[in-house]
């Protein structure tokens, strides 16, 4: 058995017009968990010297991206000294805090960075505090 294959050819000429695919990664850095950092200094009995507290912040950056670790002054700043305020705001007490480091790159998305806040409070500073809770409000900012 034999079979026939018939063709027919289509006269016409095929056209290509190149096209251009682009996009671009915005570099970002995103906290582990945002807004639930709290450094507590627990109990301040006076006599016990100066008591040092650090907590841990986890991030992550866009890979390759260059980032800045910044710490604002608080909310109870008094010429360059951050303080912590009674809610009254009419007894302050001061405190120290530093950051492990201030930069570095991103190793992109799911590779957490970490940052160790330190903060201090030095026993004179609170041998002589009124009683109550004290607290302040820092704003941790990690910018490209």
């Amino acid at each position: 058995m034999k079979y026939w294959v018939w063709c027919c050819l289509v006269s016409g000429m095929a056209m290509a017009d190149p096209m251009v695919v682009s996009t671009q990664v915005v570099g970002t850095c995103v906290f582990a968990s945002p807004g639930g950092v709290v450094l507590d200094f627990g109990r301040l009995v006076a006599g016990q010297g100066d008591k040092q507290r650090s907590v841990d912040v986890k991030f992550s950056c866009t890979s390759g991206m260059p980032y800045k670790v910044a710490l604002d002054q608080g909310q109870n700043a008094s010429m360059g000294k951050r303080r912590m305020a009674l809610p009254s705001k009419k007894d302050y007490l001061p405190y120290e805090l530093v950051s492990s480091h201030a930069s570095g790159t991103g190793e992109g998305e799911g590779k957490m960075l970490n940052v160790r806040l330190t903060g201090t409070v030095a026993g004179s500073a609170y041998a002589q505090a009124s009683v109550g809770e004290y607290a302040d409000v820092v704003v941790l900012t990690i910018s490209p």
